[in-house]
């Protein structure tokens, strides 16, 4: 039958990777749009070592994890509400058939089978994806919180500031809703964008000195990007972004052919996040096997 694309350990850590949070400021969506990217989409090829990771355990015991992996989204994202999330779902079977089959006897019957089931991880995959973060389970609450402001703001420092007590004030919202967090103090991390094309680098590099002092050596990190527009020569080269905008496209194709879908999206997650806090299932419906 369908041969497994992971192996079983390769799946956990993929779907079930650590969560953490992103939280841009202006200036820095408009950075990245420079690349067509947003900045989660921009960091999305870094979210997978290939080499070898360690921490220490509460007892000071160091832990080695091997393709370690985080998973990054925006602050903001939300997942889409049941009906866009069963669309998604019955379009992750359909576009997954295959047509070749085998003849099986049973009972006196001559039955034509697939030979493979590559739908079955498409729609599992898409499930994971589409899933709301329920209160009893802690695999899509956040872990920790990226600040991330451009070095082209007129008070960098004053927005790190600003956006700390933005994500306070989401943590400690009564009765809680999306996002989800693991516990009341994340773990913060500060970023400065700089884009190499525009902007004082000295500047830049100054302020980072600044941020250390401020926020801690291990709690701040200097982010240096390239937009100045690629030569012919690099035209050719791999794009290793390719592979992650695949769901974001399907996603806007979907909006594109459903308007009326698109419309009750925020309606609906509303709908679904006053569902949860009354306890009730917000799990989008299997669609039938094909």
């Amino acid at each position: 039958m369908s041969h497994l694309k992971m192996s079983y350990q390769d799946f956990i850590q993929s779907s079930f990777s650590p969560s953490v949070a992103v939280m841009c400021s202006p200036l820095v969506d408009q950075i990245c749009k420079k690349n067509n990217l947003s900045f989660t989409e921009l960091i999305q090829p870094f979210c997978k070592l290939n080499s070898e990771a360690s921490f220490r355990d509460p007892s000071g015991t160091i832990i080695s994890v091997k393709n370690f992996r985080i998973n990054i989204s925006d602050v903001n994202s939300r997942p889409p509400q049941p009906t866009m999330a069963r669309k998604f779902l019955n379009e992750s079977v359909s576009c997954h058939i295959n047509e070749r089959t085998t003849s099986l006897d049973v009972g006196g019957l001559n039955l034509h089978v697939p030979v493979a089931v590559p739908w079955f991880e498409a729609w599992r995959d898409t499930f994971l994806q589409v899933q709301f973060p329920s209160d009893h389970e802690f695999t899509k609450h956040y872990l920790a919180c990226m600040l991330v402001v451009s070095s082209r703001e007129t008070s960098p420092l004053d927005t790190f500031v600003q956006m700390g007590f933005q994500l306070q004030q989401m943590q400690t919202i009564s009765p809680a809703k999306l996002p989800k967090w693991f516990s009341p103090a994340v773990l913060r991390f500060h970023v400065l964008l700089h884009d190499n094309t525009e902007g004082d680098t000295p500047l830049a590099e100054s302020l980072f000195e600044t941020m250390k002092t401020t926020y801690g050596v291990n709690n701040v990190f200097f982010l240096s990007i390239n937009s100045q527009q690629a030569s012919i020569s690099e035209m050719h080269l791999p794009d290793p972004w390719s592979q992650f905008l695949t769901m974001h496209l399907q996603s806007q194709d979907v909006n594109e052919a459903d308007p009326e879908l698109a419309r009750n999206h925020l309606e609906g997650l509303n709908i679904v996040e006053t569902a949860q806090e009354a306890g009730e299932s917000t799990t989008p419906t299997a669609p039938a096997a094909p």
